[in-house]
């Protein structure tokens, strides 16, 4: 623990997916949210991302909670099951997302800075894992690649979607040509 690190108020290790936090219970401080999602909230976050019910997710999460600004940073991992968009094939893809997020709690003071970047949390309750699904739902890979490294050629020309890594430019505009006609 570095000099100036408070230790947290509380920690919670289960499933992330399931905590809902009553806000106004909540005091200035650190709290750390860290488990994985059990079976059942798997399945709703795979229901409302329209993805087989297939893989895992976990989550750790630190709040560092200072009046009605909540800054919310950690990791989201998850085992997902996609479709290749080359192949159309199913397979399960590993995902890691950093999370680092300022929400605010709805004061009748508005005691938040109009100017801030903060999402406003309406009413007491702030649902962990309808927050995790969103981020889950937003940083999925919209055009998944089953093996981006094993890439394939067809009639000697190589099907690209951009993610490709850059050819290296060749001086004369001509060269390309010339490899592709060989």
């Amino acid at each position: 623990m570095t000099k100036n690190a408070q230790p947290p108020r509380a920690t919670v290790n289960k499933d992330p997916f399931g905590v809902v936090l009553d806000l106004p219970g909540l005091k200035d401080g650190i709290y750390k949210i860290e488990g994985e999602a059990s079976a059942e909230n798997w399945q709703k976050v795979c229901e409302t991302a329209a993805v087989p019910n297939k893989g895992s997710g976990k989550a750790t999460l630190k709040l560092d909670i200072a009046g009605p600004v909540i800054r919310v940073t950690g990791t989201i991992d998850v085992t997902i099951e996609q479709e290749c968009v080359r192949t159309l094939e199913a397979f399960m893809s590993e995902q890691h997302f950093d999370v680092t997020e300022t929400l605010a709690r709805k004061t009748p003071k508005d005691q938040i800075d109009k100017d801030s970047d903060a999402f406003v949390i309406e009413g007491d309750a702030f649902d962990v894992g309808d927050f995790l699904t969103q981020h889950i739902i937003l940083n999925l890979d919209p055009y998944p690649i089953k093996d981006p490294k094993g890439r394939t050629l067809r009639g000697g020309v190589m099907v690209s979607d951009g993610l490709d890594e850059t050819i290296k430019e060749e001086k004369n505009p001509f060269s390309v040509l010339k490899q592709l006609k060989s």
